[in-house]
């Protein structure tokens, strides 16, 4: 990741952000790159609009974190999308791809990251987001595990619009240097938000990588036993799993997997919408839950796809996981991991049940 450091003067932090500072190669907004863009060196990228994970290239709707990991180089690979999706006592849920901004009246509610821990919300931030005029935020290091002191964590917080339905969460994101496949998403809600039932992370872009394989706890559940014979240019209708289906570990109260079924699906290219070529390697795709944070209305919850997203061009190989998450009651300070890893997931049965 290139060292570009022309936007450090506008950055208060720079002493306490520098890089000799950091024992971790972090990728920071402002320090490392001028994108809105952070995460850890050969590990896990995490971006908001107007930057992508590819390139200079704003790289996918706005509303959205996007998920990938790092390569040689100022390089990434963009593997999912995350979107936020709050639902209050109503049911109503708020769509953070898809709901149209108060600032621009555009799709995609804002996000912006915020210059310190705890800030309090303003919508300044956010209204220069909208006009494409983002402040970069290397967010902040702290050692989180006291068995553990050598062992950094970095923190971005961010800001995010209101819903229409008066929903108004804030997401802390958090990497690891001991785990750097994954990204921790810790959620809370704004003083001025109506009460959430949850507060959903919905992985939305299972379809680009055509993962067609769910592991749980007892067995690998294939997109087209679910939807043998689903068609259409709409979701399949959405399924979903308990607690008791889901793969626990000593770590963990409760995760899941997705993955695809082909070997090489960078190999791959969709003839009828090249668009969609998958250009990242395999990885699996995880949710989990730390453990003692789960309750126990946990569940999973996926839906499909049979032809790629806002078109007609059907998907190679068939249906495919479209939406991938994991659903708790909201919480205050409630956290869900999204990992990406090279590693295949345990055979059922491999990992103990709770």
């Amino acid at each position: 990741m290139r060292r570009t450091l022309a936007v450090l003067g506008v950055l208060g932090l720079m002493t306490s952000h520098s890089k000799a500072a950091s024992a971790a190669p972090w990728i920071r907004s402002g320090i490392e790159t001028p994108k809105q863009l952070w995460g850890i060196e050969g590990g896990i990228l995490i971006a908001i609009w107007p930057s992508g994970i590819e390139g200079d290239a704003v790289g996918g709707p706005r509303g959205l974190f996007r998920v990938g990991y790092h390569v040689q180089g100022d390089q990434g690979r963009l593997i999912n999308f995350i979107a936020v999706e709050p639902i209050v006592a109503s049911k109503a849920r708020g769509l953070s791809e898809l709901e149209a901004s108060r600032f621009d009246g555009q799709k995609g509610k804002v996000f912006a990251p915020a210059s310190r821990p705890a800030e309090s919300f303003s919508p300044d931030g956010l209204a220069a987001h909208a006009a494409r005029r983002p402040t970069p935020s290397p967010g902040w290091i702290d050692h989180p595990d006291p068995a553990l002191p050598n062992v950094e964590r970095l923190n971005v917080e961010f800001f995010i619009e209101a819903f229409h339905n008066g929903a108004h969460p804030r997401v802390v994101a958090s990497i690891r240097m001991d785990r750097p496949d994954e990204v921790a998403f810790r959620v809370e809600a704004e003083p001025d938000s109506k009460p959430m039932s949850a507060c959903v992370l919905t992985a939305t872009m299972g379809n680009y990588m055509r993962a067609r394989r769910l592991w749980l706890a007892d067995r690998v559940v294939e997109a087209r036993d679910l939807w043998p014979d689903f068609q259409g240019d709409g979701f399949a209708p959405p399924r979903f799993f308990d607690r008791s289906q889901l793969l626990s570990t000593a770590e963990d109260d409760v995760w899941a997997a997705i993955t695809t079924d082909e070997d090489d699906p960078a190999a791959v290219v969709p003839l009828a919408s090249p668009f969609w070529r998958y250009r990242a390697e395999k990885r699996t795709q995880r949710w989990r839950i730390p453990a003692g944070m789960a309750s126990a209305e946990a569940q999973l919850k996926v839906n499909g796809r049979c032809v790629y997203w806002a078109s007609k061009s059907l998907i190679p190989g068939g249906t495919a996981f479209e939406n991938f998450e994991l659903v708790e009651p909201f919480r205050p300070g409630q956290v869900f991991v999204f990992g990406l890893t090279k590693e295949s997931p345990p055979l059922p049965n491999a990992a103990s049940r709770r």
